[in-house]
């Protein structure tokens, strides 16, 4: 008889591109995502706008820090954070733009461990041209500040969906969906186990 996985459960909904996050790398760690509760669902609805269209998360940042646990402290561009310092912003010399990273996770030991972009309202992650200066669209920029900053790690923030991206420079990148206003659902607490368990308390 088949043993449930729980990552696998989870994995199973936020469609993984490439490799991210293997199964049976969480089982050789032991780590596993906590059961979702009732509570746990009430409590990510008020970051949550009602309304089926626009942008699903009503404050970006509230939501990390409240649902996550993220501290200002350790998060360059949050409020109440350090500003974003300049050798973690990458000028495009042939398009003659910059891309900035909106918050910087740093890392314990030193350097960085996450770079996030929240993009404004309408803007399609994977469209061509969906911001200006440059045809790449804000998921490729994002992977190309990663890799060019030398930050594995990129969480992409848009309308409907959070993306984890892991863009190691050198090699293939990969990245996970999650449907922000899904999350909020009963349907959605695996996903929402599984958010916690790969972003909880940086």
């Amino acid at each position: 008889m088949a043993t449930f996985d729980p990552n696998e459960e989870w994995l199973g909904h936020v469609q993984p591109v490439g490799l991210v996050v293997a199964p049976v790398v969480l089982k050789a760690y032991e780590l596993v995502p906590e059961q979702q509760t009732r509570s746990d669902t009430e409590a990510i609805k008020p970051h949550l706008s009602l309304k089926d269209s626009g942008p699903a998360l009503l404050d970006p940042w509230a939501l990390f820090a409240d649902i996550l646990g993220w501290r200002p402290g350790r998060v360059a561009g949050s409020p109440g954070g350090a500003p974003i310092p300049d050798d973690l912003v990458l000028r495009i010399e042939e398009s003659d733009i910059e891309i900035v990273p909106h918050w910087a996770v740093a890392d314990p030991e030193g350097g960085w461990q996450m770079l996030v972009r929240v993009e404004a309202a309408g803007v399609d992650p994977d469209g061509r041209g969906a911001l200006e200066g440059w045809e790449a669209t804000p998921h490729q920029r994002l992977e190309r500040l990663c890799k060019d900053r030398e930050v594995r790690t990129g969480i992409l923030v848009t309308d409907c969906e959070l993306r984890l991206i892991y863009a190691p420079r050198g090699e293939t990148s990969g990245w996970l969906r999650f449907p922000l206003r899904s999350l909020g659902e009963v349907g959605g607490r695996p996903m929402l186990g599984g958010l916690k368990l790969l972003l909880s308390s940086c």
